[in-house]
């Protein structure tokens, strides 16, 4: 006979629900893992902090998961460790759990990641390196334009308009010239976000883009410079 999940829920016993997610049953893991996630107790951190070292796969998507929900301290670094898991999912649930965290701790780890081989952990990097907003990714993202993900592209090319480095302006500027619409489109209200003068003759030329939605970020973009 297995756990009583329903009871240890219940009872908010944080010790046996950490237990429960390394039982064998799915549904007795998924009870725990909910219910952990949903209340973000503290007690949780060190246990599940350990369980990102278990072999077993299961156990550390759970843990990754859960911490993800967690404000302190101690996470961002296990998070960052994360990032190296042999596992592409945990690995792009670590590097989308660190995007909310917003620590310039973690900028080195995800810049690293923006080399992973999975295009949805290089997207996911992007977009939190765009959160943490650290000059330091500024020259990794700029590299991160020419990725062969259009979803990347688009990422770093956000990311780099949060940062509001002037290093980036020209590459944006480039980004306007996309073969990708959506890519051109971000990079027009990236421009809008740097607010760099320099770049109103570029975003004057993309006012001819082919897609209506980049016009109208072409447009918002120079109103934002004081174009007329």
């Amino acid at each position: 006979m297995g756990p009583n999940i329903d009871k240890m829920i219940e009872k908010e016993n944080i010790k046996k629900l950490v237990k429960a997610l390394k039982n064998k049953d799915e549904g007795i893991r998924d009870k725990a893992a909910n219910f952990l996630e949903e209340i973000k107790d503290p007690r949780v951190v060190e246990p599940l902090i350990k369980a990102l070292k278990d072999e077993r796969e299961f156990v550390r998507e759970n843990a990754v998961r859960i911490l993800g929900k967690i404000e302190d301290p101690k996470i961002v670094n296990a998070l960052n460790e994360a990032l190296k898991d042999e596992s592409t999912n945990i690995r792009e649930k670590a590097a989308g759990a660190l995007r909310w965290k917003k620590d310039s701790v973690s900028t080195d780890s995800l810049v690293e990641a923006l080399k992973d081989e999975s295009t949805n952990i290089r997207e996911k990097a992007a977009r939190a390196l765009g959160e943490i907003e650290d000059k330091k990714a500024t020259g990794p993202l700029i590299d991160a334009l020419k990725d062969e993900s259009n979803w990347v592209r688009e990422a770093a090319v956000w990311a780099l308009g949060r940062i509001k480095d002037s290093r980036a302006l020209f590459p944006i500027i480039n980004s306007l010239k996309d073969n990708n619409k959506d890519v051109r489109e971000i990079a027009a209200r990236a421009l809008g976000m740097i607010g760099d003068p320099r770049a109103v003759s570029a975003l004057t030329q993309a006012l001819d883009d082919n897609a209506k939605y980049v016009q109208a970020a072409v447009t918002e973009a120079l109103k934002k410079l004081g174009a007329k």
